[in-house]
């Protein structure tokens, strides 16, 4: 266990959580909208910082059965900003991409596809299949979105279609991908965001992948936050995820979570509480 894989299983699959980069947030950015005093009480009422926060992007890999699944993949070569180590930490941990057999992505901003590409253009992981919602892929190759991408994002989800062509599945609605893996429709966020349901022995995870972007809003699930497209259907998505982890005391993961992004969603009358994994990691 280190700062940047923390290992964990649920029922009979092994799992880590892996850390492909960070980056420093402003908290008025990530809440735009809400009264600072009310969000600065907030914040400050869980221990948080009020001005700016360590803003984490998390990958997932699950050994389920015969399948090597990767959910996520971080960055890759696709930002010049940070340096993305999803790929050297999945490494450090004994796992090749060689050996993955499916690739998972909740949706394809790039701090969550651009991973699915090496640093030659090439595929990251040549003998896995791949799964996105069918929104997601037919959206950011369409000329409207296309038109009003950076160039190079651009390029990068055009190679991405490419060389996926032919070996990857499009979900429609809630799919069972693999036995005891579902993808659940998570609309707000982008285009074809998903949240994925691994099940074992009944035990179960639950990743919210951008659902909640900070564990205040599981707290505030109608706070708008400043990455969300249609607040509106965010909204009613939150509330809908955290009723089924609450419901199946899920074990719940989300991508932009303090490190290891692990924890519990809990009922609180008509509201929620986070409660994080105790992992004696600094989170």
């Amino acid at each position: 266990m280190n700062e940047n894989a923390y290992p964990f299983r649920v029922g009979n699959h092994d799992c880590m959580a892996l850390r492909d980069s960070a980056e420093p947030v402003d908290v008025r950015e990530l809440i735009p909208d809400v009264d600072d005093s009310i969000v600065a009480e907030a914040f400050a009422r869980r221990g948080w910082s009020t001005a700016t926060i360590s803003f984490d992007f998390l990958g997932l890999f699950v050994r389920c059965g015969t399948e090597q699944i990767v959910v996520d993949p971080g960055w890759g070569p696709c930002t010049d900003r940070l340096e993305s180590r999803f790929d050297a930490n999945l490494r450090a941990t004994g796992v090749k991409p060689e050996d993955v057999t499916l690739v998972i992505l909740t949706h394809l901003d790039l701090d969550h596809a651009g991973g699915v590409l090496d640093a030659r253009g090439d595929l990251a992981f040549p003998h896995a299949r791949h799964v996105m919602a069918e929104e997601a892929l037919t959206g950011y190759t369409s000329d409207r979105i296309q038109a009003v991408l950076a160039p190079s994002d651009a390029a990068a989800y055009r190679r991405m279609a490419s060389l996926l062509c032919g070996r990857t599945l499009l979900t429609l609605g809630e799919t069972e991908i693999v036995p005891g893996v579902r993808s659940i429709p998570a609309p707000g966020h982008r285009l074809g965001h998903m949240a994925v349901e691994f099940i074992s022995r009944g035990k179960t995870l639950l990743h919210l992948a951008d659902t909640v972007l900070h564990p205040i809003v599981v707290e505030h699930p109608d706070w708008r936050t400043g990455y969300d497209s249609v607040q509106e259907t965010i909204r009613a998505t939150r509330r809908r995820l955290f009723e089924r982890a609450a419901a199946s005391r899920a074990l719940v993961f989300f991508s932009h979570a303090p490190f290891p992004g692990l924890g519990h969603i809990a009922s609180e009358g008509s509201a929620w509480r986070w409660s994080p994994l105790q992992t004696g990691l600094r989170n």
